[in-house]
């Protein structure tokens, strides 16, 4: 299956030769190559932020690999949500990355060595 971002401008249908939808994954990969982009203009040394910035580009529009997504922009469906899912994966990304950084790495034990 195709998971699309942006239908055709013109409202060709996807199959139409002449058509120009735009596939999600190229979407998105242009989308946080751009964020990452941005964001080493604006702090060039803060590594962080840019990584930070282009998984924010990544995941803006994740939601639209939901059936319910694909079915709204074939014209099949009236409405969809989609930018709740890129935040939700965001923020449960932030939240392992607070844990690990409160619980620390295991030692050779398996044990957890907290940090804070």
């Amino acid at each position: 299956m195709r998971y699309w971002a942006h239908s055709d401008r013109n409202g060709l249908a996807e199959d139409h030769p002449q058509a120009r939808w735009q596939l999600l994954r190229d979407h998105l990969r242009v989308v946080g190559a751009s964020a990452a982009g941005l964001a080493r203009l604006a702090c060039p040394q803060d590594e962080g932020f840019i990584a930070a910035a282009k998984a924010a580009g990544l995941l803006h529009d994740f939601g639209k690999y939901s059936a319910e997504f694909q079915e709204l922009i074939r014209g099949q469906r009236g409405r969809a949500e989609h930018s709740g899912y890129g935040a939700a994966l965001a923020g449960q990304a932030k939240a392992w990355e607070i844990a690990f950084a409160v619980a620390g790495p295991a030692d050779s034990s398996g044990s957890r060595v907290g940090r804070i």
